[in-house]
């Protein structure tokens, strides 16, 4: 007798295949620029349009195939359709809820990817309860795909990025996040002058921290140069760069939030 489509061998080769083409896709996206500037020495630059556009489908359809195969036998799926319902919308709940942490908008894209997301682990609950040690490599491996998947999707989709201008003594806030201002101070190194900002932010969550970005000028050749400031937490990094004085006193500052973006290179 043949598999069916839904039998465990098929799915398992269709994830390989999948794999396998995602592998190709970045491969190609990283050499191409590389061929083609030295076959026309002209530049090319392929960012995250072309990663977005391309491998963003085949992650969906790689994590519809890893959740089915670990519910599939030899033989094919034996389902009960109502359990499988219950667990779509458990997935969707949790995506709406983590969604509208970040946004109140919703966004396709986020919303089938984390849904998709949260699906793939609540297909793995048996597996999770018992625990096998000869299943452990595939969980291992398979939670490994759904932590990158995750941080890819909420640093992709929600991130934000602002660039103001401020007075000392200002506070300028967002829909996530107000920046204030504390107090400046310069002093010089060995090579460089520098003005360094202390900037508090304070988050709608409650969480209160300080940056403290400079504007570099380096003496010999008159360079100047921001020194960028980092705040990693384990749901997001804050990153602030402080860009030229516009006058009266206002600095342009330019800060970014990247959400989880830490869970990619977990």
């Amino acid at each position: 007798d043949t598999f069916d489509w839904h039998a465990k061998p098929k799915l398992l080769m269709f994830n390989n295949v999948m794999f396998l083409f995602a592998m190709l896709v970045v491969v190609l996206g990283t050499l191409f620029p590389i061929l083609y500037q030295f076959i026309t020495n002209d530049p090319l630059s392929i960012g995250p349009p072309y990663f977005n556009s391309v491998l963003w489908p085949v992650v969906v359809l790689l994590m519809v195939l890893m959740g089915l195969a670990v519910q599939a036998n030899w033989f094919g799926l034996n389902w009960e359709w109502r359990v499988q319902i219950k667990v779509i919308l458990a997935a969707l709940l949790i995506a709406l809820a983590i969604s509208f942490c970040f946004s109140t908008q919703l966004h396709f894209h986020a919303m089938l990817s984390l849904t998709l997301i949260f699906w793939l682990i609540l297909m793995h609950r048996q597996h999770w309860l018992q625990l096998n040690f000869q299943r452990l490599p595939m969980l291992i491996a398979h939670l490994g795909f759904i932590v990158t998947a995750l941080g890819i999707t909420l640093t992709s989709q929600f991130s934000e990025e602002h660039i103001i201008s401020m007075k000392l003594g200002e506070t300028v806030a967002s829909n996530q996040t107000a920046v204030t201002w504390k107090k400046a101070a310069s002093y010089e190194g060995d090579n460089f002058w520098a003005m360094k900002m202390y900037l508090n932010f304070h988050t709608k969550n409650g969480f209160n921290f300080d940056l403290h970005p400079e504007y570099r000028v380096y003496t010999a050749s008159k360079t100047p140069l921001p020194h960028a400031s980092i705040a990693p937490f384990i749901w997001g990094d804050y990153y602030v760069n402080v860009g030229q004085s516009i006058g009266d006193g206002a600095w342009l500052i330019r800060w970014q939030f990247k959400p989880f973006v830490r869970w990619i290179w977990l």
